[in-house]
């Protein structure tokens, strides 16, 4: 808290007067201005999805990839 107060106090803000401005901002933004847990779970997993994907992309370009047969094969499709 203390860390906090001195942050605030740096930006010539009383704790009031920075509550005041979050809660302000929630209103306006219609959500919280700060990433929750589960906004940063969604973050990680979309950069997964995103290299995954890219990796599968280089794969194919380089002439690495599986064909479609091959995969009905494989899985018995």
């Amino acid at each position: 808290m203390e860390q906090a107060k001195a942050i605030i106090k740096e930006k010539g803000m009383t704790m009031t007067d920075a509550i005041s401005l979050f809660i302000e901002q929630i209103v306006l933004e219609q959500d919280l201005p700060i990433k929750t847990a589960e906004d940063l779970h969604r973050e990680r997993l979309i950069q997964e999805l995103q290299a995954q994907s890219e990796r599968a992309l280089r794969e194919y370009e380089s002439g690495q990839g599986t064909s479609l047969d091959d995969m009905r094969l494989r899985y018995g499709l």
